[in-house]
C-alpha cells in the first residue's frame, strides 16, 4: 500500500521552497501591489509639491501673456546668470506681477520652474539648449495665435 504525502501549498498553489514559472505579462499580485504603491507614492509627492508652491508658468513677469520677446529673454538671461537690473532691463511688460529682478529670480528658481524649463530633461537648465528651446516654443505659440 502506497502512502500519499500531504503537501501544504502556499497562496500561489506551489509547494514551499519551489518557484512557479510566470511568463512576463501574466498577472502577479505582488507586482500589482508594488505598482499600486508606486502610483500612490507619486500621487502623494505631486500633491505635496503643489501644496508647497504654486505651479510654474511661462509668463515669467506675470503680466498675463507669455511672450518670447520678454519672457523668453528673461529666461535666457537668468540661465546665463544675469542678476539685478541686467536681468530685467527693457523686458518687463505692462501690468506685471513680478516686476523686479528678485521676484523673477525667485520664481525661476522654484522647483516647479526648474522642472518646467528643463526642456531636454537632462536634469540641468542650460541657456543655449533649454533657454533657446523655450524661447522658440514661445515664438511658435505666438505665431499660431
Amino acid at each position: 500500500m502506497k502512502r500519499h504525502q500531504v503537501t501544504q501549498l502556499n497562496w500561489d498553489g506551489v509547494a514551499p521552497g519551489r518557484r512557479r514559472y510566470r511568463p512576463p505579462g501574466r498577472f502577479s499580485p505582488v507586482r500589482a501591489c508594488q505598482t499600486l504603491l508606486l502610483a500612490f507614492s507619486i500621487a502623494l509627492l505631486s500633491l505635496s509639491l503643489q501644496a508647497a508652491e504654486p505651479l510654474c508658468d511661462t509668463d515669467i513677469d506675470g503680466n498675463g501673456s507669455a511672450e518670447a520677446a520678454s519672457d523668453g529673454k528673461l529666461l535666457v538671461r537668468h540661465l546665463f546668470g544675469f542678476q539685478g537690473e541686467a536681468l530685467t532691463e527693457g523686458l518687463i511688460g505692462e501690468g506685471c506681477t513680478r516686476c523686479d529682478a528678485a521676484a523673477i529670480a525667485s520664481h525661476l528658481e522654484s522647483t516647479a520652474c526648474q522642472v518646467l524649463f528643463d526642456i531636454d530633461g537632462d536634469g540641468t537648465r542650460r541657456p543655449l539648449t533649454d533657454g533657446c528651446c523655450c524661447g522658440a516654443s514661445l515664438q511658435a505659440t505666438a505665431a499660431q495665435s
